[in-house]
């Protein structure tokens, strides 16, 4: 399967147009008008990108002949008819014309599909970028296909649309292997010691004989993708339970703090003695376990992601870390060393600018 046809599986939407008859005379009238309405099939699954929002608008822009805009820009709502989204029919002149900008938007008015142009580096992956011709003509029904890409397989710029004022929506997943990742766990019984190659991220009050053990746990992810300025709509964390010992609340609860730390260190460098600085500004808090095998999915971290965005110089992942660091109290999870790729940490980021 070449490159242009596997693209044509990714989304498709479907300009149909339907044509009013005004006139029973056989000849063109100059006020004959025709009816185009804009639809997208969502039974066709591989449209629907799954990370970003539902279709509700299309911004359209059109062109006469002469080169005139009919519609510049233009918002169009969509309706969602059982599963078909369908805009409203709109009356042109019998005639012929170019599409020049077709974009689709989500309820946020950000855009999630695009219609590359031609000359732009996305052009040849569709048959049929911008400007594309269609026609209005007498008791004909046209239609017309105009092929879309996920607005995150680049820029605007890179479809052809540089001068394009909305924003673009992107969902940045990241889920980094034991070579990629830089998550470890250190522990005030050994002081010394660096525990950045453990399968586990451990967060734990106990005893070693007789003596206090506090254990908490770093991670930090890579967020160069995200440009400057861009807003952050949405950040959420899972960790996964690591299987080889249980979530305990012997002494209470192991609710927990997710803090931002404010100072470099390296995954095979830290230990208890050399913990970099850390904010309780905007912390998160993360709740008790209520089984003792509980993965935890989605855990919101937006205020902690936007000061990572905003101040990148001074922010250096985050460090999980008990509530109340006495007793006997823990929660384990499976670090990025973990064999199995699919309990690993996971971020999940969704911007745009």
């Amino acid at each position: 399967m070449n490159c242009k046809t596997a693209l044509n599986l990714i989304s498709a939407i479907f300009l149909t147009a339907s044509m009013l008859a005004c006139s029973q005379d056989s000849n063109l009238l100059p006020n004959e008008k025709g009816g185009i309405t804009f639809s997208i099939s969502e039974t066709n699954h591989n449209f629907r990108h799954a990370d970003v929002g539902e279709p509700k608008f299309i911004l359209l822009s059109i062109k006469d002949m002469e080169g005139d805009y009919i519609y510049n820009m233009r918002k169009i709502d969509l309706f969602n008819m059982n599963g078909q989204y369908l805009t409203e029919n709109i009356e042109l002149p019998v005639a012929d014309y170019t599409v020049e900008d077709f974009a689709v938007l989500d309820q946020d008015a950000s855009i999630i599909y695009l219609t590359p142009k031609s000359g732009s580096e996305f052009e040849d992956y569709v048959s049929t970028p911008l400007p594309h011709s269609f026609s209005i003509t007498p008791d004909n029904v046209n239609n017309v296909v105009l092929e879309v890409l996920p607005s995150d397989f680049g820029g605007l710029d890179k479809f052809g649309y540089a001068k394009f004022s909305l924003q673009i929506v992107k969902h940045l997943k990241l889920r980094p292997n034991s070579s990629d990742g830089k998550d470890a766990r250190v522990d005030s019984w050994y002081g010394d010691e660096n525990w950045g190659d453990r399968e586990d991220l451990m967060i734990k009050n106990w005893t070693i004989d007789g003596r206090l053990s506090r254990t908490r746990a770093y991670l930090d992810f890579d967020f160069t993708d995200i440009p400057a300025g861009a807003t952050i709509k949405k950040a959420s964390l899972s960790l996964y339970h690591w299987p080889e010992n249980t979530h305990s609340k012997l002494s209470g609860s192991n609710a927990c703090w997710i803090n931002r730390v404010t100072e470099a260190w390296g995954e095979g460098e830290i230990t208890w003695n050399t913990q970099p600085s850390f904010t309780s500004v905007n912390r998160i808090s993360m709740e008790a376990s209520e089984t003792d095998n509980e993965d935890y999915l989605d855990i919101d971290i937006l205020p902690i992601v936007n000061d990572i965005v905003n101040s990148p110089a001074g922010s250096d992942g985050i460090m999980i870390q008990l509530k109340q660091e006495s007793g006997y109290r823990a929660l384990y999870f499976c670090s990025s060393d973990y064999h199995d790729p699919d309990k690993r940490p996971k971020l999940e980021v969704i911007y745009s600018y």
